[in-house]
């Protein structure tokens, strides 16, 4: 595959970069964008766009938030797409081997609801007026964020002064809530996951252009450090083994359609730059061969992230169909027949 590195000082010269924009055209043209047609597998017809994706044991969880009706919690395996919980709105999920977590608001407001991955045996963790933000699963135990009010109501830009968002985290067989650490956010987040003893927060600011900003927590110290931060909202993934990865505008694309970079942080806990000049507005995902990104381009690809000095690696799908996400050995399709607030879902092994 075709390289080219950086100098040290992390800027490329404007020749350089009109080489690497033609070496790129060249290596996508060569690059097949589909593979042999491998028998796909229906798995039913959404009846929303499929949003917080995850595959658990070879099957697919996702929330769908239709225009009419309400949003839906649903389980899909080939050949079955089965409802799992309705409310006014599903806005984050999150699941593991035993137990699906999930956030929604009823008439009687917002709460935090658990049950078994089949949807038996559901109850509420947590209920109240104010919206539960990006729920996780972690330990035998559900985080998710809360707003908290600001001390005083003034117009003053002084973050102690501001609202904030607080770590809340209760056992998934029950029990009191147990509120944790605040960071100094004011509008939405999500936690990414607990690894050892650290806890992982995303947190989105949505005032143009967008802000975009890490956090991890002791949680024995409760020490709060920010790791990084980057401009626009773009997502963020903490793998199994507490690797964090997350996205950040490339500065040295001169196409006219803006791209994404890749980091993550390393063992010695600096950031490592990865894959750069992806199409903006995908999502990471953590597979069994590493990690993928899913772009939002139409029809959309997925990419292999890899090191910085290489080109990003375009990984084929079959022909009239579009990957929607992916996960363990997994890929999630959409046919190009079908639109993208109600895809005909299929599956394939991960080429």
């Amino acid at each position: 595959m075709n390289s080219v590195r950086r100098n040290p000082s992390g800027k490329v010269n404007a020749l350089v970069l009109v080489a690497v924009v033609g070496v790129i055209g060249a290596t996508l043209l060569l690059t097949p964008r589909f593979c042999k047609d491998p028998t796909t597998l229906p798995i039913g017809q959404a009846q929303g766009e499929p949003q917080s994706i995850h595959c658990i044991g070879g099957v697919w969880y996702w929330i769908e938030q239709p225009k009419q009706g309400k949003a839906r919690l649903v389980r899909g395996v080939v050949g079955n797409i089965r409802e799992l919980a309705t409310a006014e709105a599903i806005t984050s999920m999150d699941a593991d081997s035993t137990n699906i977590v999930w956030t929604e608001r009823s008439q009687q407001g917002w709460s935090v609801q658990v049950a078994n991955l089949d949807g038996s045996g559901s109850n509420d963790l947590w209920s109240g007026k104010e919206e539960p933000l990006g729920a996780k699963i972690a330990q035998g135990r559900a985080y998710w964020l809360q707003k908290t009010p600001a001390p005083l109501k003034t117009d003053l830009p002084f973050p102690a002064l501001q609202p904030t968002l607080q770590v809340v985290s209760a056992p998934l067989s029950g029990g009191t809530p147990e509120l944790g650490v605040t960071v100094p956010e004011a509008e939405t987040g999500r936690v990414l996951g607990l690894h050892d003893n650290t806890l992982y927060l995303l947190a989105h600011r949505k005032t143009r252009p967008g802000s975009t900003t890490l956090y991890r927590i002791d949680t024995q110290t409760k020490a709060v450090e920010r790791v990084a931060g980057t401009s626009q909202n773009l997502s963020a993934l903490l793998t199994k083994e507490g690797i964090l990865y997350w996205m950040t505008p490339s500065k040295e694309t001169i196409s006219p359609q803006p791209a994404v970079h890749v980091y993550r942080l390393n063992k010695e806990g600096k950031p490592e730059s990865l894959s750069d000049w992806l199409p903006i507005g995908g999502q990471i995902y953590e597979t069994n061969r590493g990690i993928v990104y899913v772009d939002r381009d139409y029809p959309t690809n997925m990419w292999a992230v890899g090191a910085e000095d290489a080109f990003p690696e375009l990984i084929p799908t079959p022909k009239d169909y579009n990957p929607v996400a992916v996960g363990e050995g997994l890929v999630l399709l959409g046919t190009n027949a079908s639109q993208r607030a109600k895809p005909a879902l299929r599956q394939i092994p991960l080429p």
